[in-house]
């Protein structure tokens, strides 16, 4: 039987500081919420035309962390990633710098609670 799972729907992380996490994936990775108001304590927030969500709720366990090593979004190219980049430090959006890999290329970011972002093209 072929798996049901057609695909990713999203992930839902909790951080110290709702607003903080809001403004931050928009700025850093230019998610875009839904809505006005949070849906039952959560912010929804969209990329690519919908096609994924990350979903940013308050509520953060003291100590927590560790539970997740970190999320990698695909980017269509290397010059789309590099011209990113150059809209992440004028953002003041703090990262490594293009990073080759055996993978391809990357960005290294850390959102405000500390979670690992990889931004990845072939």
């Amino acid at each position: 039987m072929e798996s049901p799972v057609k695909g990713f729907s999203h992930v839902q992380l909790r951080v110290a500081d709702v607003a903080t996490s809001v403004a931050w994936y928009s700025t850093a990775l230019g998610l875009v919420r839904y809505g006005d108001e949070p849906l039952g304590g959560a912010v929804p927030m969209f990329g690519a035309g919908g096609r994924f969500a990350i979903v940013i709720s308050g509520d953060r366990r003291d100590g927590a962390g560790g539970e997740v090593d970190h999320l990698a979004f695909a980017v269509a190219d290397r010059d789309t990633l590099a011209a990113w980049a150059e809209q992440l430090s004028a953002a003041g959006v703090s990262h490594g710098g293009l990073v080759e890999s055996g993978e391809g290329m990357s960005i290294h970011l850390v959102d405000p609670d500390g979670l690992n972002v990889e931004l990845l093209a072939p």
